[in-house]
């Protein structure tokens, strides 16, 4: 229940994490970005249905000439013939959201890796971790 109002700096960050992968190849390349088919994919069935409720509502038989009756007398249904790719892009910029979030784990577990090894870096963690029990007054009680 404490979690009602809206965290705006996260909001922000999501934001801005979604207008830079707009910008990006990898968002549009339905190849490599499956997000990016999915939303195709989950787009197609919005113009079918509208068109299919036009044709069900008017009971006339579903030819060519009459999808194109129906879309010039209703100009609306242009608007739902382009959702497969408005939800191919959103899509695909979650997917490349998710594979830059992916990336960066994957640099972080590298440097981790290489750290293990560095007398420094466990230096650093011991330094890192022992540091709040220190000062919160959790020591060696021999000293």
């Amino acid at each position: 229940m404490d979690r009602l109002f809206i965290d705006v700096k996260s909001l922000a960050q999501i934001i801005k994490e979604f207008l830079r992968a707009l910008g990006q190849k990898h968002t549009y390349n339905i190849f490599k970005n499956w997000y990016c088919l999915f939303g195709i994919m989950w787009g197609i069935p919005i113009p079918i249905v509208t068109i299919g409720i036009d044709f069900y509502s008017s009971r006339i038989p579903v030819t060519l000439s009459h999808i194109i009756k129906i879309m010039l007398a209703n100009p609306l249904h242009f608007f739902f013939f382009l959702h497969p790719i408005f939800f191919g892009i959103v899509f695909g910029a979650m997917g490349t959201v998710r594979y830059n979030k992916q990336q960066k784990i994957e640099e972080l577990d590298r440097v981790l890796i290489r750290c293990t090894f560095s007398s420094f870096c466990i230096l650093y963690f011991l330094v890192l971790f022992l540091g709040p029990w220190e000062r919160s007054g959790i020591t060696n009680s021999k000293k």
